[in-house]
């Protein structure tokens, strides 16, 4: 572990090793301008301050969720980024992640034990610990807000795909919201960003009949409802507003054409 509160300066070979990084992913980092060092000495070494180390955990930490490269330097240059927001996030998405985990290893426990006859389990434990589909967790909102009828529709509508299918829906889901972040500093009133809200729109369609008036309201639920807000929030600080914002003026927008 590296003690910055004296603020030395690092170099490479040091800061590396203590991320467990090769120097080379560091050089390319500071090439793409993804991190650049604090300072370049006459000799042309590169030197990291705590500042670096602390960007550097972010890149790491997004690079864990998934994210390129690309999306990573938007977020970090965004003027809007809070790192102490961000960690807070990181840390909740871990947290849900561990106790997911722990539930998944007390699953497969209890299934070998079922397995050699030293316990019975019920058909519903065979499968706890296995994340539910996010869409189900929207669904049950709205179901509250609009009635039963989404929430049955969606589930006939889902449970009528083949698994083929249903991954495709998954992963272009995942595809378009991650299109919309690498947009998100042009604004939510971008040509770009509008047009991945409608692809939003019609992705929702894959689930049930999405009004303009669900659509808009999906989209305060993703800012007003706690438990959305840090899930879209561990994806960038401001993402929940900025979905929310995007989503309203989309459907003002084009009211003339949905």
């Amino acid at each position: 572990m590296v003690n910055q509160t004296d603020n030395t300066l690092l170099q490479v070979k040091q800061i590396a090793q203590a991320a467990g990084i090769s120097p080379r992913t560091l050089h390319y980092y500071d090439q793409i301008g993804l991190l650049s060092p604090a300072k370049i000495g006459e000799n042309g070494y590169r030197y990291y301050d705590e500042q670096a180390l602390l960007k550097l955990q972010h890149i790491l930490f997004y690079k864990n969720f998934g994210f390129k490269l690309s999306e990573i330097r938007t977020f970090l240059s965004s003027e809007t980024f809070n790192p102490v927001q961000a960690l807070e996030a990181h840390r909740e998405s871990l947290f849900r992640e561990s106790k997911r985990i722990e539930t998944l290893l007390e699953t497969i426990d209890h299934t070998i034990e079922h397995l050699k006859g030293e316990r019975k389990m019920a058909k519903e434990e065979f499968f706890k610990g296995y994340e539910p589909e996010k869409q189900t967790e929207y669904e049950a909102e709205i179901r509250e807000k609009y009635g039963d009828h989404l929430l049955e529709q969606s589930q006939e509508r889902w449970g009528s795909y083949s698994k083929a299918k249903q991954d495709r829906v998954k992963k272009q889901g995942e595809e378009i919201i991650q299109s919309i972040l690498t947009k998100i500093d042009k604004g939510f009133k971008h040509p770009d960003v509008q047009e991945f809200i409608k692809a939003w729109h019609h992705h929702m369609s894959h689930f049930y009949d999405c009004s303009p008036v669900i659509f808009e309201g999906l989209g305060h639920m993703y800012n007003d409802d706690p438990r959305f807000h840090k899930s879209f929030s561990a994806h960038h600080p401001d993402f929940p507003r900025f979905m929310q914002q995007a989503m309203t003026y989309y459907v003002n927008s084009q009211s003339d054409k949905l």
